[in-house]
């Protein structure tokens, strides 16, 4: 059984880390930041080393609503497997990119409803895809 002395020193313990948690966020934040605009200053969109692959990739948003036009190809059994599940339903975007790339007006129609975001720094570690 833990006494009351040291789950204090356990949850001291734990607010210190929390702390230094949230500092090593911002610092990270900034980090990726500076990365970011070393890399747009010098107009790279990719840097490889050793150890890391960095990439400038802006994510890509969907339009919900222009997939609804996905209505005209697909019966109601088709078109709820394109959705999660989860609620509200949402097209499945792994599914919808594998209809995409087969191209015709149902390709336009995904192309269409999608758009890219904010451009974001991805560092990804060698050996860890």
């Amino acid at each position: 059984m833990v006494k009351m002395d040291a789950l204090q020193a356990l949850i001291d313990t734990w607010e210190a880390l929390q702390a230094e948690k949230s500092d090593l966020i911002i610092k990270i934040g900034q980090l990726e930041m500076k990365m970011r605009a070393a890399m747009t200053a010098s107009g790279a969109t990719y840097w490889d080393s050793d150890q890391y692959v960095i990439q400038l990739k802006a994510p890509t948003k969907w339009d919900e609503e222009a997939l609804g036009q996905l209505r005209e190809f697909f019966g109601a059994n088709e078109l709820a497997d394109l959705k999660n599940t989860v609620k509200p339903p949402k097209f499945n975007k792994r599914k919808l990119r594998t209809l995409e790339k087969r191209g015709g007006e149902v390709g336009e129609i995904i192309q269409k409803a999608q758009s890219k975001g904010a451009i974001e720094v991805a560092i990804t570690k060698k050996g860890m895809r």
